[in-house]
């Protein structure tokens, strides 16, 4: 029996020394509509060869859509060029390993400020307005009363 521990503890020893396969995505954190970045899979710090590199935008919710970036060269490395803003999933090998990143707007968009500031002017005018509406009324509803007053 006790030469059956000093064995159990070899194998054991050996088992916590073997490491696992570790995958790892390297993407900037943010990236351009329609500019090409450089998707990069290493396992264990070594370029990974033919890993299968999908990229998810919008990952769950109603807009998700699924491209297939295709397979890593030799160096580890796949090409992709992203057609949807928000936020994007890659995966390798069917979820082995995810990377989340950013894609932002290629441009600032300028539409989008034009909208913006025209809705703000609508609303804050809109407001505006009906304040002034209503202090006129209420000037014509205040020299009423202060007449009647000075009657009696």
């Amino acid at each position: 029996m006790t030469n059956r521990i000093p064995i159990f503890l070899v194998c054991l020893g050996l088992l916590g020394s073997v490491r696992a396969d570790e995958i790892v995505i390297d993407i900037p954190d943010t990236v351009r509509r329609g500019v090409e970045a450089t998707v990069t899979v290493t396992k264990n710090g070594e370029p990974l060869a033919g890993a299968t590199v999908t990229a998810t935008c919008n990952p769950k919710s109603e807009m998700e859509a699924d491209d297939p970036l295709g397979a890593t060269d030799a160096k580890g490395q796949v090409k992709w060029t992203p057609k949807q803003t928000g936020i994007a999933k890659l995966s390798v090998n069917k979820g082995e390993a995810t990377r989340n990143t950013v894609v932002l707007f290629e441009r600032f968009p300028v539409n989008g400020l034009i909208i913006f500031l025209f809705a703000g002017t609508v609303l804050y005018g809109g407001i505006i307005l009906a304040f002034q509406r209503m202090r006129r009324e209420w000037a014509v509803i205040g020299h009423a009363d202060g007449d009647e007053e000075s009657e009696e």
